[in-house]
């Protein structure tokens, strides 16, 4: 073989080689790995979930939940924020999307790829070589466009950070469903006991007049009525029941685990059992302007469309790419220099940019559009709160009126002057005026609830309205709260500074004031009524029960029977048990019990990921 044709190879292998060196630098080449989805398997995984497994108490433990005692002897809000952000399956595709994002962040701040470009020509004829062929090599440069990828970047960055907040909502949404199916099981639950016992009494009323109208002592008119408030009361206390059904299974869904293993939950209800927090009204339109996560992310994807379109308007420059090459024509070396440039569509891109620029109109829209939404639900909701406060103290109002008017029933029948269908009637209407409070304080519950899903913040970290001072204990918790001590490790939801314009920056919770006590003045109000009442007639209340009970056995009621209608009927489960003995004690008490809900999302911040989103479910 001539030499100059051995030369010849001998370059076009090491162009070769070069070019596969070039394809190959920097480069982690990384395999396929199948994950096959099984139905069966995940079927299972869920029926056998349980409130008491190791993985659990484990995630639990990670969220600052005390689980030195497990299984836990009682279930707190906390530990079911806990529980709900480990297990439920809605934060694992937000976790997914936000893993996503990230990635596709990560993609869009990489620079470009270089184009190498190799040719080989075939001459005809041989030149001053026996080999008729040439070999060039030549790689791009581009230079300029630096603002179109600056602004590409800070594109980027605004769409991670809106991928954060839409996670950051994600778990705050699974708080909220369960916040709500806790509130409804619990008051479900004494709603059930309270209708049952007023059915019960109405029942037994009914009989009575049945009885006094077959002896000719009653008209036929006030047996039917009787009659009907009897049919009244088991219409309600069957609605009772289903809506306690309804709660159970939306509870089980909110905590991501089968009916029966929600149920063997001992929940503990203590924070129910107070008043719910009231923040001023400046402070909520403050939280709901700038601590919404919707709202955030809304920013976010504006500060995106304005980054888009200062990216295509630095498209109508042309960009300048230089190409440096390198070639062997037939034994001649050859050095070249190329220019290209690139010029932007229909000459000066006005097109794209007008696009880009009504994007950002549209996403400023949408944010004017949520804040005054929102503003207009603020007011709706506290409208809402305020009436369902008035109508909790209508109801209290009610229930101490019944009560006194029982206690004087119950003194006239011992004393022998009023018969057994009227100490049957005062006791019956005691117990609908206790269901009429119930009724009314979840509807409070309920009110308070949609104030704090509007503003996307716990009421309690957020200051009380002037007037509405609460016990110590309160604060304490809620200054506990506010230093980090929260069990999903953050401290607190993402809040705003006023003054950071449209891409506000974290700031620390604001430790809050818990609630007034107009309800415990209002329920003392009632026991000192009581009180001085069974003063004057000479006994106590508690003598006066002593002595129907006897009174009724002489009349051949026994004690069981005169014991289950006095008041409400026993719970039939421990957890409603306890809520309604708390809620009986509560008439002779003029203090709050329990403690303020510490529950609080760590936030969204625009470096990380929320915490709560982080760890993977056990």
């Amino acid at each position: 073989m001539p030499p100059n044709r051995r030369r010849l190879r001998s370059a076009t292998a090491r162009a070769a080689v070069a070019l596969a060196a070039l394809a190959l630098v920097g480069c982690a080449h990384q395999a396929h790995d199948p994950r096959p989805l099984d139905p069966v398997a995940q079927q299972a995984d869920w029926l056998a979930a349980r409130g008491d497994d190791a993985a659990l108490r484990d995630a639990l433990a990670r969220r600052g939940v005390d689980v030195a005692t497990w299984p836990l002897p009682a279930w707190s809000v906390e530990a079911l924020d806990a529980l709900a952000l480990a297990r439920h399956p809605d934060l694992d595709v937000a976790r997914a999307e936000l893993g996503m994002a990230e990635a596709a962040h990560a993609a869009a701040r990489e620079r470009a790829g270089r184009t190498v470009e190799v040719g080989l020509e075939h001459h005809s004829a041989d030149g001053e070589v026996d080999a008729p062929w040439s070999v060039t090599l030549a790689v791009d440069a581009l230079l300029g466009g630096g603002a179109r990828r600056a602004a590409q970047a800070d594109e980027a960055d605004a769409l991670a950070l809106e991928a954060r907040h839409a996670a950051a909502e994600a778990a705050w949404k699974v708080r909220q469903r369960l916040h709500e199916a806790r509130r409804a099981r619990h008051f479900d639950a004494l709603r059930a006991d309270a209708a049952q016992a007023a059915w019960d009494l109405r029942r037994e009323l009914a009989a009575a007049q049945r009885r006094r109208l077959e002896r000719g002592a009653l008209d036929a008119a006030e047996a039917l009525r009787a009659g009907q408030d009897e049919a009244d009361a088991a219409q309600q206390a069957a609605q009772a029941r289903e809506a306690l059904q309804a709660a159970r299974a939306a509870l089980s869904g909110a905590l991501a685990l089968p009916l029966d293993a929600a149920d063997a939950l001992p929940l503990d209800f203590a924070d129910l059992q107070r008043e719910p927090p009231a923040p001023g009204r400046a402070e909520l339109q403050r939280a709901a302007l700038l601590d919404r996560l919707d709202l955030r992310a809304a920013l976010a994807r504006y500060a995106a469309a304005d980054a888009a379109l200062r990216a295509e308007i630095a498209r109508q420059w042309p960009e300048l790419t230089l190409r440096p090459g390198l070639g062997w024509d037939q034994g001649d070396r050859i050095g070249s220099l190329g220019l290209a440039l690139t010029l932007p569509p229909g000459g000066d891109n006005r097109a794209a940019i007008e696009q880009a620029r009504a994007r950002r109109e549209l996403e400023a829209a949408r944010c004017r559009a949520l804040q005054a939404g929102t503003l207009a639900a603020l007011d709706a909701a506290r409208q809402a709160a305020s009436a369902a406060a008035d109508t909790e103290r209508a109801a209290e109002a009610r229930r101490a009126t019944a009560r006194e008017a029982e206690a004087r029933a119950e003194r006239r029948f011992a004393a022998g002057d009023a018969d057994r269908p009227e100490l049957l009637a005062a006791r019956a209407a005691g117990a609908e005026a206790q269901l009429r409070w119930i009724e009314a304080r979840a509807a409070r519950w309920a009110a308070a609830e949609r104030l704090e899903d509007l503003v996307q913040r716990p009421l309690a970290t957020l200051p009380a309205a002037a007037g509405s001072p609460g016990p110590s204990a309160a604060r304490a918790a809620a200054a506990r709260a506010a230093s980090g001590s929260s069990p999903f490790g953050g401290s607190g939801p993402p809040s705003a500074d006023p003054d950071a314009g449209t891409a506000p920056a974290p700031r620390p919770l604001a430790a809050p004031a818990p609630s007034g006590d107009a309800f415990n003045a209002a329920r003392q109000a009632a026991a000192s009524t009581r009180d001085a009442a069974s003063t004057r007639d000479g006994a106590s209340t508690r003598d006066a029960a002593s002595t129907r009970d006897a009174a009724s056995t002489r009349d051949g009621a026994s004690t069981r029977d005169v014991a289950s209608t006095r008041d409400v009927a026993p719970p039939r489960d421990a957890e409603a048990r306890a809520g309604l003995a708390a809620s009986t004690a509560s008439r002779d008490t003029a203090a709050d019990r329990g403690a303020p809900l510490e529950s609080r999302l760590a936030p969204a911040t625009r470096d990380a990921a929320p915490p709560v989103l982080t760890s993977s479910a056990p």
